[in-house]
């Protein structure tokens, strides 16, 4: 139910149908016992280390270096390596790759870059003193973080970026929802908004956050029947966001839901505020594969430029303009209706997980 896990499960259904694969799991030891335990699979086989610091290491860390391989970890992957013989070695997500001895090709999916992370964090931050900090720690790390990247064989984004013209690109799916196969159209009019994120994870809290301060009271407004109802896989302690459910009774939270497409179809918009971080977000293909309009910020919509300027997926420029348009949307049914037809129209034909890995494996074909 997480959106970071579920690409990654992706990716590794799609290596294991070409390669024999030793999956390492770094520190977790709570999913390395679950993936042996859960795994079906002859040709993926899980092994665990953990991560032990110095004091030297945790110091560097404190001071904004991200990129703080332990020496005794390097050791023991190393080791692993040439126990292993393997082809290439396939990293999720840029950080690991300073372990891999450089005597093997190795491949990254980078899923969220840092750049782009820390120069949205440090734009949205309110706080000089944030601002400063992030700022720290960005030019601490990015040249580093450069040359990390010029070290893979191939590596993969989840949408083009500007000055990463090398890596290749590898979209963001509705993975949980794909492995349902087709789920037939329903549509819904009533006036219920839904959003759809994991709420311990940073941009979706403060994106949340924002819409239900700053735009629903706009909605209610024009639409005093709307109600939001916010998904997530995990709970949260934020005094702010509990202050904010607090004032309006017709927002509810669920939990780790068992149904999410019953979910689902008994809204009839989305939305994405979304105003930091980096990546794509899963949320939307997952409301357009399900017949959802969606409206979101515009630095929520990157990765979907294929879909902007369709009448489903809206983009809303200050809280005023996105309330008007969630409020346009639910006001007229009709339009609604046919609007979410577009939508799931649009999300079954350009969502599919087949034409997704056989890219992928693609892509990797040459590294040796």
């Amino acid at each position: 139910m997480d959106g970071k896990r579920q690409r990654t499960f992706a990716l590794l259904q799609a290596l294991s149908s070409r390669y024999l694969v030793d999956y390492l799991i770094l520190d977790n030891l709570e999913d390395f016992r679950l993936a042996q335990k859960e795994n079906k699979s002859d040709r993926i086989q899980f092994r665990f280390l953990s991560t032990p610091r110095t004091w030297k290491e945790d110091y560097l860390h404190r001071l904004g270096l991200i990129f703080i391989p332990s020496a005794a970890l390097r050791n023991q992957i190393k080791k692993l390596c040439m126990e292993g013989q393997y082809q290439f070695v396939f990293s999720r997500y840029i950080y690991p790759v300073i372990y891999v001895p450089k005597s093997l090709p190795v491949v990254a999916d980078i899923d969220d870059d840092l750049e782009e992370n820390y120069r949205s964090r440090i734009a949205t931050s309110r706080s000089w003193a944030q601002k400063l900090r992030l700022f720290q720690v960005l030019w601490l790390n990015l040249s580093i973080y450069k040359r990390l990247l010029k070290r893979l064989s191939v590596g993969f984004s989840v949408k083009a970026e500007q000055g990463r013209e090398s890596l290749k690109s590898l979209p963001n799916l509705p993975f949980q929802l794909l492995k349902q196969g087709r789920i037939p159209f329903v549509s819904f009019t009533g006036s219920s908004i839904l959003f759809v994120g994991k709420l311990t994870y940073p941009p979706n809290l403060s994106g949340i956050k924002w819409f239900i301060r700053e735009v629903f009271p706009l909605v209610l407004n024009d639409l005093s029947q709307a109600s939001l109802t916010l998904i997530s896989n995990l709970p949260v302690k934020d005094r702010e966001l509990e202050e904010l459910l607090s004032k309006y009774p017709s927002i509810q939270v669920l939990i780790n839901v068992k149904d999410l497409v019953e979910v689902y179809q008994q809204h009839s918009v989305s939305v994405a505020p979304i105003l930091e971080g980096a990546g794509s977000n899963i949320k939307i293909a997952e409301s357009l594969w399900m017949g959802r309009p969606v409206i979101s910020s515009p630095f929520g919509t990157r990765g979907f430029e294929m879909a902007k300027g369709a009448s489903f997926l809206l983009e809303g420029f200050t809280p005023e303009h996105f309330g008007k348009q969630v409020v346009n949307l639910l006001k007229d049914q009709e339009n609604l209706k046919n609007t979410q037809i577009e939508a799931y129209q649009f999300g079954q034909s350009t969502f599919g997980l087949s034409r997704w890995s056989e890219q992928f494996l693609n892509d990797l074909y040459h590294v040796n």
